[in-house]
């Protein structure tokens, strides 16, 4: 797949057209930086005493029992589990909450820092490929399929003139 869309962007870029790089996010930094510290960045305080207020669900017990644990104890886990699980050390860690608004700019530049990272060094080349089938998958907005459909005939052209 990288291999054709290297092969693609060069063809594109020769016809003279410019190329936004775009790198998907990755899910295993996305979920404890802007799920858990976004929505938990008070540390859970804020959660916590809604659930004192009624019962707790028993299959969400699991889950509070971690809320509840003392700050200093859940970066003592973190620090610990990170070697072993760095996914739970990260969790444990967001769990801490952001505590403080120059920590607060920190996590928001920090996502910002995920969101520009560049598509082409995100991909892998797949070794010893030669002679696979190459393949290129084309999206467009919602309502845009004309656009799309536009831009994979200027595809179809170009990897056909560049073959002969």
């Amino acid at each position: 797949m990288a291999r054709g869309v290297r092969e693609v962007k060069a063809l594109l870029e020769q016809a003279g057209h410019t190329f936004v790089p775009y790198c998907p996010l990755k899910m295993n930094e996305i979920v404890p930086e802007l799920w858990l510290r976004g929505l938990l960045a008070d540390g859970t305080t804020t959660l916590l005493q809604k659930l004192k207020e009624g019962p707790v669900d028993p299959c969400l017990e699991p889950q509070v029992f971690e809320y509840r644990l003392p700050k200093w104890l859940k970066k003592i886990i973190s620090f610990l589990l990170k070697p072993v699980s760095p996914h739970t050390s990260a969790k444990m860690s967001a769990l801490c909450g952001v505590g403080s608004v120059p920590e607060l700019w920190k996590q928001h530049a920090a996502v910002e820092v995920l969101s520009a990272d560049d598509a082409w060094s995100c991909m892998k080349a797949v070794t010893d490929g030669e002679g696979l089938p190459v393949a290129v998958q084309c999206v467009a907005l919602p309502w845009q399929d004309e656009l799309c459909l536009r831009f994979m005939k200027e595809v179809e052209q170009l990897v056909k003139e560049s073959k002969k």
